[in-house]
């Protein structure tokens, strides 16, 4: 059998063991709900030691429960299957038939009595699967016509009879069954779950694809024909295989087929298929044309937070605009935020403030102080909502760390001092936060560094390097601590150095005109890092010409080391200037940098190169 899923093979087996509404009890002895759960672990077992392997075993647990579960669908079903497949087909056969006898058919049968008990042409059902499943074809149709000669109405005859084929691997004569049983129904969905399952096992993907969302569309029906179709979930299965390449073609046009027939609940699929694909527009359109005013907003806002999840910013934003569109201020307050987020990751900073200033969020004021610094370049703002609205919480680190930042880009060192010292004090910063305690500890540090007080600052870079924690900031302090240390007791360096450790924590920290003349320097490691500044000024301030002039210097064969070589691929991979810069590359490559250094210039050559 081609195509065989990991539900599938198990609900073949069961598929056709609960056909009708009245089979919809576990089972019908009335026993106590001690003793169900009893069998549902056993049942458990059963399976599992199957799924292993195990096969006597899982018959050897088959055969004890139908001793005292005869009339359980489930049981039997089983039991004959794992019979079968531990060829125990004799012992099988008298169990059944005893059973059959056991719970005879009524002569007396009339086919107006709905609430008539058909397990008894069901086991006989079971007769025939195991004479079907064992070459004997005769005797089975024996036994099929013993069921279509008894009193029960025409359409549960014809369901048995579909299914005992269906499990005896007739797909084709199931299906023909089924499909004539549609059309007495006159239900285009009917049966969709027995169709889907016999088209999977024949490999024939456009009909299977057709069937499943019929199912899909029909599962949320209240008439479930069956236990099976209450525990199978058809649109879960639908978008397990739509991640197959095999059946994704398949899948999208049957969508389409049955939407085009007009059917709004295959829009709502159909929508979803195409989200899964990628293809946003088309998911959009068909939503829209749905109809359906309550679950369109619904699926709008699924849209635009899967969008987010997976970094689309732009396009959530746009999703998210239409779900607050249609409810306003109605909009909750988890969906306002990641509306906001996704429009300050898509650079559209004043919807942003717009969408704050409207919504007002918790913490809308000291969010908005964030979003003039970071991104509106109104810091002064920033300073004045921060110094209103900042309160000591803990809820409040995140905007606490950013006013310590913007207070440091400000040159206001006493009153960063001050505050980070109230930080600690009122337990703002969270010890048992590791990741945010060690930002709080490095911005302290930073602030005594400008402050001129290195005693304090080895102090606090020794505590933060040496704990338990290990960070990028340890990274960062060590290279800082090794910096002050070839700069010395030159002020005037150590000044404007200081300014470009700013300028990189913070972008809006003003630098001013900075030359680090390192023309004249005999120091060699100081004249490097006058040469190191001098490019991370260049590009701070996004003076990429007079960069580009500088890179040509750094790769002589004179200055390059793996530092500089880092510092000039960083730069192309941030820039995008890799084809300005290129020539510079290719004479690192010739020189003695590391071999790991050279391999990423190649690729990012590679990744560049037009194709």
């Amino acid at each position: 059998m081609k195509y065989v899923g990991p539900i599938i093979l198990s609900l073949l087996i069961t598929i056709g063991t609960i056909s009708a509404q009245q089979r919809l009890s576990k089972n019908s002895g009335g026993k106590a709900e001690i003793q169900d759960r009893i069998l549902e672990r056993q049942l458990t077992y059963a399976a599992a030691v199957e799924k292993r392997g195990d096969i006597h075993s899982a018959y050897l647990a088959y055969s004890q429960l139908i001793k005292k579960h005869d009339r359980d669908r489930r049981v039997v079903s089983g039991y004959v299957d794992l019979s079968i497949k531990d060829n125990k087909i004799k012992d099988c056969e008298v169990t059944l038939k005893n059973i059959v006898k056991k719970y005879p058919v009524q002569a007396d049968v009339s086919g107006e009595d709905k609430s008539q008990d058909i397990f008894p042409i069901e086991i006989l059902g079971y007769v025939a699967e195991l004479y079907l499943r064992t070459e004997r074809g005769a005797a089975g149709q024996e036994v099929l016509s013993v069921i279509d000669s008894s009193g029960f109405p025409k359409k549960t005859r014809s369901e048995i009879r579909a299914e005992v084929y269906m499990r005896s691997g007739l797909f084709r004569d199931a299906e023909k069954i089924f499909r004539m049983l549609r059309k007495e129904v006159k239900n285009e969905n009917s049966y969709a779950y027995e169709l889907f399952m016999i088209n999977y096992q024949l490999g024939n993907a456009e009909k299977f694809a057709d069937e499943l969302i019929r199912a899909a569309v029909s599962d949320a029906g209240k008439d479930k024909r069956s236990m099976i179709e209450s525990s199978f979930n058809p649109r879960a299965e639908l978008f397990r295989l739509f991640e197959s390449d095999q059946f994704k073609d398949s899948i999208l046009h049957a969508a389409e087929v049955i939407y085009d027939s007009g059917s709004n609940e295959a829009g709502s699929i159909l929508s979803e298929l195409y989200f899964s694909a990628g293809d946003y527009d088309k998911a959009y359109e068909v939503l829209k044309s749905t109809g359906k005013k309550g679950s369109s907003n619904s699926l709008i806002k699924e849209f635009a937070v899967k969008l987010y999840r997976e970094k689309q910013y732009e396009r959530s934003s746009h999703f998210f605009r239409l779900y607050y569109g249609s409810l306003g201020k109605n909009t909750t307050e988890d969906v306002f935020l990641l509306y906001i987020s996704s429009l300050i990751q898509s650079s559209k900073y004043a919807e942003a403030e717009k969408i704050i200033m409207e919504s007002r969020p918790e913490n809308s004021e000291l969010m908005l102080a964030d979003l003039y610094h970071n991104r509106l370049n109104r810091s002064d703002d920033a300073l004045k909502l921060y110094e209103k609205y900042l309160r000591s919480k803990k809820a409040q680190s995140q905007y606490w760390r950013d006013y310590l930042t913007l207070l440091i880009a400000k040159g206001d060192h006493q009153a960063a001092k001050r505050s980070v010292i109230k930080v600690f004090e009122e337990n703002i910063a969270d010890v048992f936060d590791p990741t945010e305690f060690t930002e709080f500890k490095f911005l302290e540090a930073v602030i005594y560094l400008n402050l001129r007080d290195r005693q304090k600052f080895a102090e606090l870079s020794d505590f933060l390097i040496k704990d338990n924690f290990p960070s990028d900031r340890d990274n960062d302090l060590l290279r800082i601590r090794k910096d002050i240390s070839v700069i010395g007791d030159d002020d005037g360096f150590m000044g404007e150095y200081l300014k470009i450790l700013i300028k990189s924590m913070d972008n809006s920290a003003e630098t001013g005109k900075l030359k680090f003349d390192y023309e004249k320097e005999e120091n060699r490691q100081k004249k490097l890092l006058l040469i190191e500044c001098r490019f991370r000024y260049l590009e701070l301030n996004g003076e990429n010409e007079e960069l580009l002039e500088l890179a040509e210097i750094m790769a002589g064969p004179e200055l390059i080391d793996n530092n500089f070589a880092r510092l000039i691929t960083g730069y192309a991979k941030r820039s995008g200037h890799t084809a300005e810069i290129k020539n510079v590359l290719l004479s690192i490559l010739k020189s003695g940098a590391g071999e790991e250094i050279k391999a990423e210039i190649r690729e990012l050559i590679r990744e560049r190169e037009p194709s």
